[in-house]
């Protein structure tokens, strides 16, 4: 049974989302790419962005607030009260590079609507979860002035960059940043009808390898047979990573890896895609990978 305040919120955003849609569209059209010192001030509005919009729904202690890098957006707000739980949302306002030639059929940073669906870069990575959620709040507070628990927002600008400053600030600023729950505004739903509350994200081990070959460039005809390639001893490094049941092969890898628990497993299996149903949404003709875990636990938790 939902609350009145629930219903409230519920017809709020029902009635104001075209409005909605529209003031996304606005963030969409600021090309805020991180990796690209071009993009700087790009990233500047898009955080003035933010705050100038949590400041207008009525937050507080609303700021554009800097760091090594690119700033931070903060926004919060405690009308809930002290004896109520506080919950952290996390996102990002930055985004990955986007041109017409990497095959785009629209303009990346000029929204387009289409089935239902909106066309441009950060639409889904993360502009557009992070603002579901600003305007959850805002559904809430123009409906019935309040709302059931205190929200605070922590956007950050450097996601897609490894967030390099993100833990140095978290550090700098724990007691405002303090509370009950962190909700990751930068994850997915299993389909477009069914919403997910994400139960682990993968991590990445990655490293350098660096192979050197002859002092002097050689010609294949001649020297060919007899010196190695750099790029053959790569291709035979590669292929040694993996063993045929496509486990890792690199000893102790797998060392510290938490298995799951088989009510983790039991858990995942009902959310489980079948082979069919994977192979159709990523358009690939056979699927890949270690066989004793399922295609979800595969993308999800191993």
């Amino acid at each position: 049974m939902t609350s009145p305040v629930s219903n409230s919120a519920r017809s709020y955003s029902r009635t104001h989302a075209e409005q909605f849609r529209q003031e996304l569209h606005q963030l969409l059209r600021i090309p805020s790419i991180s990796a690209d010192p071009a993009h700087a001030d790009d990233m500047q509005r898009a955080a003035a962005w933010l705050a100038n919009h949590m400041r207008g729904l009525g937050l507080d202690n609303v700021q554009v607030m800097p760091t090594a890098g690119h700033p931070v957006a903060y926004g919060e707000w405690l009308g809930a009260g002290p004896d109520k739980p506080t919950v952290l949302v996390y996102g990002h306002y930055d985004v990955v590079p986007a041109e017409m030639a990497d095959g785009w059929h629209t303009q990346p940073f000029e929204p387009v609507e289409k089935d239902g669906k909106i066309y441009a870069r950060g639409a889904t990575d993360d502009k557009g979860q992070l603002f579901i959620h600003v305007k959850a709040l805002e559904s809430y507070l123009k409906s019935s002035g309040s709302a059931p628990v205190n929200v605070k927002f922590l956007i950050e600008g450097e996601e897609e960059v490894s967030s390099p400053n993100l833990v140095p600030f978290i550090k700098e600023h724990l007691d405002m940043l303090r509370a009950d729950v962190c909700v990751i505004s930068d994850t997915s739903m299993r389909t477009m009808d069914e919403p997910a509350i994400l139960h682990s994200l993968r991590g990445m081990t990655y490293l350098e390898v660096e192979v050197r070959g002859p002092t002097d460039d050689l010609h294949s005809g001649l020297w060919g047979g007899a010196v190695h390639n750099p790029a053959l001893a790569l291709v035979e490094i590669l292929g040694k990573l993996y063993n045929p049941d496509h486990t890792i092969a690199v000893p102790g890898f797998y060392d510290d890896v938490v298995p799951l628990t088989a009510e983790e497993r039991a858990m995942i299996a009902k959310t489980d895609l079948s082979e069919e149903q994977y192979k159709q949404s990523t358009g690939v003709t056979a699927v890949w990978g270690d066989a004793s875990y399922t295609i979800r636990e595969r993308i999800s938790a191993r």
